[in-house]
């Protein structure tokens, strides 16, 4: 799990976060500039996006993932592969 809380100038995930093949919860609060989340994340299960303002994309390889997103107010893109 990875539970990032109010990083406001959070504006990319490190690559090892977006190909970490055992994670599972990934949980964004308040990470008002992130503007993407792409990853091959197989195994993630849970995603929570709450109050990422700039969140333009989330795109998963998860065929299994549960999705929350709350208050991410520039989501244009949210895509399944």
């Amino acid at each position: 799990m990875i539970d990032l809380w109010n990083y406001e100038k959070l504006y990319q995930l490190h690559p090892s976060i977006l190909s970490n093949q055992t994670l599972e919860e990934l949980y964004l609060t308040r990470c008002t500039k992130l503007e993407c989340v792409k990853g091959n994340l197989k195994s993630l299960k849970t995603f929570y996006g709450y109050n990422c303002s700039s969140l333009k994309e989330f795109s998963t390889s998860s065929e299994n993932c549960r999705i929350w997103i709350s208050l991410c107010g520039e989501l244009k893109v949210y895509q399944m592969k």
